[in-house]
């Protein structure tokens, strides 16, 4: 129950290097720098962040609003949406990542990746009536080189999802998925739901193999349809 409330006006952690062969096998996890700035408190377990950013090699994260362990639980095992405002917003440069654990993520060999990037934002805008979580997923362009010849993914994937809870059960508002393999858009409510799906499961091994040694997998099928409940 007691407050514990930190000011960062500049965290610096230089120079780490972690290893751990169960989790990342031979690969070894460099951090050249992690910084961080902002107010932090925890207290009964809630964590509250104002104007909190950290940046690293890889990406970095900012964080405003309140969040419990309790409206965690909640979230995961009840499909409750939290009622208090908080904002959560993040980029990650895949590139570095890939450098960084080119054998954990399974990369070819003789991959190089040069640029890629996964921006995300999370966020809890609670209105007079009703609760309200807003989640978008954005990624660009995948770009590489494998035998010196260029590799690209063109639009990833992008998702959006538009969700509210007046005390019942949650309604989907809007539910959007973007990508050359998979398009889905649609809305979902207790007493009715509408979903429209397209996909090309190849489609999918055939990119994602350009750049994950997929060596024994077999990805194929096709999805289309319609789903409702009314």
């Amino acid at each position: 129950g007691n407050l514990a409330a930190v000011r960062l006006e500049l965290l610096n952690l230089s120079d780490s290097l972690l290893a751990a062969p169960s989790l990342f096998g031979p690969d070894q996890f460099a951090l050249r720098q992690l910084a961080a700035n902002g107010n932090l408190a925890w207290q009964s377990g809630t964590a509250t962040a104002e104007q909190f950013t950290a940046v690293c090699d890889f990406g970095e994260l900012t964080a405003n609003g309140q969040m419990s362990v309790k409206e965690l639980t909640e979230l995961a095992g009840q499909v409750r949406l939290s009622r208090a405002p908080f904002q959560l917003e993040g980029k990650l440069d895949l590139a570095r990542v890939a450098a960084l654990l080119p054998s954990t993520l399974h990369l070819h060999d003789d991959l190089r990746f040069e640029s890629g990037e996964v921006q995300f934002q999370v966020l809890s805008k609670p209105q007079d009536d009703a609760a309200r979580l807003l989640v978008n997923i954005d990624t660009t362009n995948f770009v590489a080189r494998r035998d010196n010849q260029p590799i690209m993914w063109q639009q990833p994937l992008r998702g959006v999802a538009d969700v509210t809870q007046r005390g019942g059960l949650p309604r989907v508002d809007q539910l959007l998925c973007r990508s050359d393999f998979l398009t889905g858009e649609g809305t979902a409510e207790v007493e009715q739901a509408q979903l429209k799906l397209s996909g090309d499961l190849a489609r999918l091994q055939q990119q994602l193999g350009q750049f994950v040694d997929l060596t024994g997998w077999q990805i194929a099928g096709t999805l289309s349809g319609e789903l409702g409940r009314h």
